[in-house]
């Protein structure tokens, strides 16, 4: 009897230990979890006061007919909070991945973006805008001047994989770009989409580039159906005539080696070279005159 009543009295001061330690554990996890949400309150409502909010958006590398779009794509991607708790819009916790995604989503000219905080208030975007890698214009070449130019503004910049971003004309500055005269270009809603496909239009862009690096000197290109081109050589004028049966790497080769032969024929000769035109579309014969 005596040991089965000691026996007892430990199990009762054994079970009222454990519900005192539960009692412990459950009263810490409530004030560590009232901690937390005091916490959280607060950082909240810190995060959203005016002295934190950002109210200054500047926008630096773009031309001043974008700022206000950008600027707008910015306020746009600050708005609302984290888990409904902390202000975007804070100048400390503003969602910098997601200003610099909609920075670049807000026009198709820029070509990257950096963003950083100005002050207490305010942020600075720092955007590059993509550099034209040449002219598409949606009409025939103009020969009127003996130039292969065109006048009426149907024309845009386009990216090195045939991406079209800005309108530009083909004449003034822009004449530093090789142009892609592409008659079957749409007449609206032309920014924002290919020339060509991507695989056509970089194959064009090394052509053009061969050619140049041979010592021609490419001013344009007519983009005609069927995979036909023509391009106009400038000083002197020539028009070469391609396609892309073969392949315009190979066709490309056939024509550096025959320019490479007849200048070094001119050269001996000590007369300049007089065509008219050069034509690649008859496998490796070049017709010329």
């Amino acid at each position: 009897m005596p040991l089965r009543r000691h026996s007892r009295i430990r199990s009762d001061q054994s079970k009222r230990f454990t519900e005192k330690r539960q009692r412990r554990s459950l009263i810490s996890a409530s004030l560590f979890l009232i901690c937390v949400i005091s916490w959280a309150f607060a950082l909240s409502k810190l995060s959203s006061l005016g002295s934190f909010s950002i109210d200054s958006i500047r926008i630096y590398g773009a031309d001043q007919d974008i700022v206000p779009t950008l600027q707008s794509s910015v306020y746009d991607a600050i708005q609302g909070s984290y888990l409904g708790i902390f202000s975007k819009s804070n100048a400390f916790i503003y969602p910098r991945k997601a200003v610099i995604s909609a920075v670049a989503s807000s026009s198709p000219r820029i070509l990257s973006s950096d963003v950083s905080r100005d002050g207490w208030n305010g942020i600075v975007v720092s955007v590059s805008e993509k550099p034209p890698a040449a002219i598409v214009c949606g009409n025939l070449p103009d020969f009127s001047a003996n130039d292969a130019l065109s006048d009426d503004g149907d024309c845009y910049a386009a990216d090195a994989s045939g991406y079209l971003f800005e309108k530009m004309p083909a004449t003034g500055g822009a004449q530093q770009y090789v142009r892609y005269y592409i008659p079957s270009l749409p007449d609206s809603q032309v920014i924002g989409t290919q020339a060509t496909s991507s695989a056509e239009f970089t194959a064009l862009q090394s052509f053009v580039a061969g050619a140049r690096s041979a010592g021609i000197k490419p001013e344009a290109v007519l983009m005609k159906d069927g995979g036909e081109y023509e391009m106009y050589s400038d000083d002197p004028f020539i028009v070469v005539y391609f396609n892309d049966k073969a392949g315009l790497s190979a066709e490309l080769s056939d024509l550096t080696a025959f320019w490479s032969h007849m200048s070094s024929r001119s050269a001996a000769a000590g007369a300049d070279q007089g065509f008219e035109y050069i034509d690649l579309r008859y496998g490796s014969n070049v017709f010329y005159r």
